[in-house]
């Protein structure tokens, strides 16, 4: 049996809460005769997620916040030139953001602006650049794994081919 994602997404005013997230674990675990370990957790635009490895589908919980949280003035204007139809100057502000939190090192909060963005009203090259201009450190972003699956869900659903737009980024069997 091969292992799967659970998904506990609770809201900010409530996480961590911890009787939750043990009472998912602990029915989890009474079901699958296995121990539960949490894998990472990452906040979206009004969610919080912690995924687990279980050796069964991929049930989630919803509880969505009320409150909202305030976008990275990075995120707001690739969100903004997007909306305008002005690709290049957002690609260039994406790369440029990029870089800076590479220097930086600012990995942690990379990671949470990337999962602010709501990807599915974005352009096809914007989904693409974020994860091409994030790639050489996919490995210090705990987003970027579900970023790249949830994009190519995206892009399969608009009939285009992800294989070819992320090649290099993902491989394919």
């Amino acid at each position: 049996m091969s292992s799967a994602t659970v998904r506990d997404i609770t809201d900010f005013n409530s996480y961590p809460n911890p009787s939750h997230v043990e009472r998912l674990k602990n029915i989890i675990g009474s079901t699958s005769k296995r121990r539960i370990f949490q894998n990472g957790a990452h906040a979206t635009y009004s969610q919080f997620v912690v995924d687990y490895n279980v050796p069964f589908g991929v049930p989630s919980i919803r509880r969505l916040s009320s409150n909202s949280i305030a976008l990275s003035n990075w995120v707001t204007t690739v969100l903004d030139l997007s909306e305008k139809g002005q690709e290049e100057l957002a690609l260039k502000k994406i790369t440029l953001s990029t870089m800076e939190f590479k220097v930086s090192k600012e990995f942690s909060k990379l990671s949470s602006d990337l999962v602010s963005f709501n990807l599915k009203n974005l352009p096809d090259v914007i989904l693409i650049a974020l994860v091409r201009n994030t790639f050489s450190i996919r490995s210090q972003l705990p987003c970027w794994n579900n970023l790249i699956i949830q994009i190519e869900q995206i892009l399969v659903k608009r009939n285009r081919n992800p294989r070819s737009l992320l090649r290099g980024l993902k491989s394919y069997s």
